[in-house]
């Protein structure tokens, strides 16, 4: 008798699949450490909270810029090419790192060309998904990229302070330079991804790159105008994203002028339990989906994820009783996030994966994250700006207080406005 379930037995033993799960594991934590690397760098030398916020937000401008392009470029293109290049470039930019890592204002403009070259990988990565795996396989494979999404987030966020504290710039972006290089030895060996192409020319639609391209793109806004389910989807996690990514940029001064915690302390006590809410979270997804309809389930989780965030500024209680409470509370509250937040991605991901075609599929995600980084742009930037003048604590409640106020709306609406399919009870 085994430990490991069935389905998980089956879906580790598929090569290929594990081929593009290993270039999402590099791929994903070398990006997400060098994102707070460069969040908690760029507060070091600058000491400013905006400064952070422009930053958090510049690396939101090329989702929203290139993410539909990227999109329809994936469904024109070999997706496994895509893959490949897209590592390699990253690695290159990696290389100037070296050279200019005192320097917060061209770290700020690595990461924005590193963000640009990662639209194009995500779509690719997603679409590609699908073809991997069978269809009765969808909601294992989206969880096991989300726990992997917050299982990198958890390392590479976790790793990114003690390794900012103990080692050189250079040797952090050299181990990351690494990875990247491994991840498109992964998307090498992949098996070429041009089913879609077929499906394109024997239907008579597949022609000039360039001018299918711009021309998909407008289809891919047709579909999600037409497809009122996988819009609303788009639209609950553009606000789950936008919602952490503003925290994320107040987290520096969150940790060191409220609660004290050195840049270690601050991987620790809550970047860390937010991982383990995630690992929890996409653990126990699969066995939650079996006995809630799907919405119902993103639905609640925006609301315990805007709870969460809304106790924060309640965290002076903790502060008063000591900071062994204050840790546990740090912790606690990281743990729930981390969890309802794969939650709604997961199911939101498979929402979407059911309702689209393969032909259609990398515009969907294209469109996806550029939503969603619209969304984020605009977010982090005025919450940049308005920390300037308010305690942190209190724009991060208010940032809760909308999540629950939208999570208990997207309730209401759905039951009014759309019509559940039969795969979701």
């Amino acid at each position: 008798m085994t430990i490991i379930p069935r389905g998980l037995s089956e879906i580790l033993k598929n090569r290929h699949f594990l081929k593009l799960w290993l270039s999402q594991v590099l791929s994903m934590t070398a990006g997400d450490m060098l994102t707070f690397l460069l969040a908690i760098r760029i507060y070091q030398l600058t000491n400013n909270n905006f400064i952070v916020s422009v930053y958090i937000a510049l690396v939101g401008i090329p989702p929203v810029v290139f993410s539909v392009i990227a999109g329809a470029y994936a469904d024109n293109h070999n997706r496994k090419r895509i893959l490949a290049v897209s590592n390699l470039l990253r690695v290159g930019i990696l290389f100037l790192f070296l050279a200019f890592h005192a320097n917060p204002y061209i770290l700020m403009a690595l990461a924005f060309c590193i963000a640009t070259v990662s639209q194009f990988f995500g779509p690719a990565e997603s679409a590609t998904i699908p073809n991997l795996v069978r269809r009765d396989q969808y909601y294992l494979a989206n969880s096991m990229f989300m726990f992997t999404n917050y299982t990198a987030f958890l390392i590479g966020y976790s790793l990114a302070g003690p390794a900012l504290f103990y080692l050189k710039d250079q040797t952090i972006f050299v181990v990351l330079l690494i990875m990247y290089i491994v991840a498109f030895g992964a998307n090498y060996l992949l098996p070429s991804q041009s089913q879609h192409l077929l499906m394109k020319k024997e239907a008579g639609v597949y022609g000039n790159a360039l001018k299918k391209i711009f021309h998909d793109i407008g289809e891919g806004f047709k579909i999600l105008k037409n497809n009122k389910p996988v819009l609303f989807s788009i639209i609950q996690m553009a606000i789950v994203f936008s919602a952490e990514r503003a925290v994320i940029a107040l987290f520096p001064d969150l940790a060191s002028k409220y609660f004290h915690f050195s840049v270690a302390e601050l991987s620790y006590y809550l970047v860390l339990p937010v991982g383990i809410g995630a690992f929890a979270g996409a653990v126990l997804v699969n066995q939650i989906k079996k006995r809630f309809a799907k919405r119902k389930i993103i639905n609640w989780s925006l609301i315990v994820d805007g709870i969460v965030l809304l106790a924060i500024p309640f965290y002076y209680f903790a502060l008063n009783l000591g900071p062994v409470y204050l840790k546990i509370a740090t912790c606690s509250l990281g743990f729930a996030s981390g969890l309802v937040d794969v939650f709604i991605i997961v199911t939101a991901q498979t929402l979407i994966h059911e309702s689209t075609a393969d032909e259609s599929r990398g515009r969907i995600f294209g469109n996806l994250m550029g939503v969603v980084n619209l969304v984020n742009v605009p977010v982090v930037l005025v919450v940049g700006f308005l920390a300037s003048f308010y305690p942190v604590t209190t724009i991060i409640g208010i940032v809760g207080l909308i999540v629950t106020v939208f999570g208990l709306s997207c309730r209401f609406f759905y039951k009014r406005n759309l019509r559940l399919k039969a795969s979701d009870p």
